[in-house]
């Protein structure tokens, strides 16, 4: 325990720092589809029909894994403790939301240990701390590192999997570094397609970072492959019986999907289904932290004096590793600015080494401005984030008020605020809902009539509805006529407010919705 005191230090403060607000502070657009997933993915395990193993192209196993681990840890508490508690319950859906995502943030969080471990080792313990104190307070890390989805497990596992293959570089005689490699390369590979572009970087870091002969390197390849399929293969259960299903469906995933079907979204305030090369540029400046931002900055322009010999090894290797990616990401039509994340996380240990300097400065106020705003800055914009961190857009490109303009948010934010305006709406009602009854139940039994119904257009309805209906207000999908003939009030988001499309009913503009006091949503009061 005492060897290894550092990395269970950081991996408590990992899970401790994303505890507060877990569970009840944001459900994605997704999530409804995961967890469907992970039920069936973990019925296949149980039953021993590993072909429902197979659920979806990305493949999303390691998330699978653990959403069905919390399954079963969430019904075997309630069947010893709460025998008569009610699993179709409302409460029930935030309980078992908070122990899916807890065993996220754990995966996660022993994964960032392994790669502490490394650091230290590597480039000293002072280093570690810092990139890992940056890392873990990174707005987008934070937010994507909350929800029960693909984005940080992802880049956790790419970065572990670089550290650890470096790692090995290094020692190449030291073959356990090289299979702790391949393990978190193959969890990066079962959980998105993406992290394909591990293998021809680990092919180019092989030719470009070891010393030896062509033969020898190729067997350095084979070695890697070898590890990383046979961890695949264990941890897979529908390569065992249907590999030929699997792989065709890998194949539509990356090619048809991937690059050819295109995604639309709010892009500089138009709709565009490709919104080009410099989108994620721009996504980068509006989703990094300042530290971040300026410390790559410096580091372009003073490089050469800003990292020694030793660093600048690791350095390069590690560029290799964002071009290879930024290409990979670039190149297919569908563009979301959490695909961003693998980016900003490597790059955290790129400008690790800068601030370590700045720290280690001779000047007393070089040293001591750094160590307030090393410090200080990632502790105050975490903690006025809280628990909306998705919601974070940097002031180098104008913050919240001119980046939901520029580039769409995907998944719901200022949840709190959306539900506190109409929780006092509907505390003026004397009528009240059970929370969990059905749209359907209300409907026909015309108790729907007496509560405060409020339209969401469908993707941002998924979000909002348990939230909602926990505050005695009923949300309906916009779209769909027999449930939105009962809506009191419409939500349109102000990048794509298409309220003037509505001819079913006559809508009148009465307020705005405000996430730190920037207009966020606007409501509409349906007049007839």
């Amino acid at each position: 325990m005492k060897k290894f005191k550092y990395e269970i230090l950081l991996l408590l403060f990992f899970v401790i720092s994303r505890i507060p607000s877990l569970g009840v502070d944001s459900f994605n657009t997704d999530v409804w589809k995961w967890k469907a997933r992970s039920y069936d993915f973990g019925s296949g395990v149980f039953n021993l029909d590993f072909k429902l193993t197979l659920q979806k192209y990305h493949p999303g196993v390691p998330l699978m894994w653990l959403g069905s681990a919390g399954i079963k840890i969430f019904n075997l508490y309630h069947g010893l403790a709460a025998p008569d508690f009610s699993l179709n319950s409302l409460q029930a859906v935030f309980q078992l939301h908070f122990v899916q995502k807890l065993l996220v943030i754990v995966a996660i969080g022993i994964t960032l240990a392994f790669s502490f471990y490394v650091a230290r080792k590597l480039f000293g313990l002072k280093y570690a701390l810092i990139a890992f104190f940056l890392l873990i307070l990174e707005p987008f890390f934070i937010g994507l590192t909350r929800v029960f989805h693909l984005e940080g497990l992802l880049s956790s596992f790419m970065v572990a999997s670089l550290l650890w293959f470096y790692y090995w570089i290094q020692n190449i005689d030291k073959n356990d570094r090289l299979v702790v490699a391949s393990m978190f390369s193959a969890l990066a590979l079962l959980t998105k397609t993406s992290s394909l572009v591990l293998v021809p970087f680990f092919v180019l870091a092989i030719v470009f970072f070891i010393k030896g002969t062509s033969k020898f390197k190729v067997k350095a390849f084979i070695k890697w492959a070898f590890f990383t399929s046979l961890f695949i293969l264990l941890m897979w259960p529908a390569l065992w019986v249907i590999p030929g299903e699997v792989f065709r469906t890998l194949y539509r995933g990356i090619f048809t999907i991937g690059i050819e079907r295109a995604h639309e979204q709010v892009y500089f305030g138009k709709v565009t289904s490709n919104p080009g090369i410099f989108f994620y540029p721009i996504v980068f400046i509006y989703k990094s932290s300042i530290l971040l931002i300026a410390g790559l900055v410096y580091l372009a322009i003073f490089f050469r004096k800003s990292v020694i010999r030793k660093q600048k090894l690791f350095v390069n290797y590690l560029l290799l590793f964002l071009l290879l990616y930024t290409l990979e990401i670039v190149i297919p039509s569908k563009k979301l600015d959490r695909y961003i994340l693998p980016l900003i996380t490597v790059a955290v240990f790129m400008v690790a080494f800068l601030y370590e300097r700045f720290l280690d400065s001779t000047n007393k106020f070089v040293k001591s401005v750094s160590l307030i705003l090393f410090v200080g800055l990632p502790l105050i914009t975490a903690f006025y984030l809280h628990s909306d961190y998705l919601s974070y857009h940097s002031v180098l490109g104008g913050g919240l008020r001119k980046g939901v303009e520029v580039v769409e948010p995907k998944w719901l934010i200022g949840k709190n605020e959306i539900v506190n305006y109409f929780a006092l709406k509907s505390s003026q009602s004397s009528s009240k809902i059970e929370e969990d009854i059905s749209i359907e139940e209300l409907i026909e039994s015309k108790n729907i009539e007496g509560s405060l119904v409020v339209g969401f257009p469908e993707k941002y309805y998924t979000q909002i509805w348990p939230f909602m209906r926990r505050s005695s207000i009923v949300s309906v999908i916009k779209d769909l006529t027999p449930q939105a003939k009962y809506a009191d009030y419409f939500v349109y988001p102000v990048w794509a407010d298409d309220s003037g499309m509505e001819t079913r009913f006559e809508l009148m503009y009465i307020d705005a919705i405000q996430l730190r006091g920037v207009p966020i949503y606007k409501v509409y009061k349906r007049v007839n």
